[in-house]
């Protein structure tokens, strides 16, 4: 899937527009989403699953066929429109399929906690003031794949 983010209704409809023309959607989202994680990928979220994506992205995202641009609508971040590239159907897997990817998401989770761990430990150690409006906003989940082949 490719996103593209703007910060209002207006300026959505302009890239859908400019997408929907045969603009290329990737250099597009380079120059124009306000999604920075996206951003730098032309706007490739990767190969995702409805519940990595938040509701109202998953929901639009999932009801395209591959190819066509989504008209913008409202989501966590601004106002989105986005590009099945790919849809792969579920599939059940065994173990034997599935062993390695699972076991370097778990090393990852483990990673990730115990550096959240060990940030929330030295804060302590400090004094740490925010000057108005650049206080950090809590963080909103964003679809990332595991799989080392997408883009992220």
């Amino acid at each position: 899937m490719r996103q593209v983010v703007a910060a209002d209704q207006a300026t959505a409809q302009a890239l859908s527009d400019q997408i929907a023309g045969g603009g290329d959607m990737a250099v597009i989202a380079g120059k124009s989403s306000i999604d920075n994680k996206t951003k730098t990928n032309g706007g490739m979220v990767g190969v995702v699953t409805r519940d990595q994506l938040p509701k109202a992205v998953a929901d639009v995202a999932f009801s395209l066929p591959v190819k066509p641009v989504s008209q913008p609508f409202k989501g966590d971040l601004g106002w989105y429109v986005v590009r099945v590239e790919l849809i792969t159907p579920a599939s059940n897997q065994t173990y034997d399929q599935v062993k390695d990817q699972l076991m370097l998401h778990m090393s990852n989770q483990r990673l990730t906690e115990r550096y959240k761990k060990y940030v929330e430990e030295i804060k302590g150690d400090y004094d740490i003031a925010y000057a108005d409006g650049y206080e950090p906003r809590e963080e909103t989940p964003t679809a990332t794949s595991t799989d080392p082949t997408v883009p992220q």
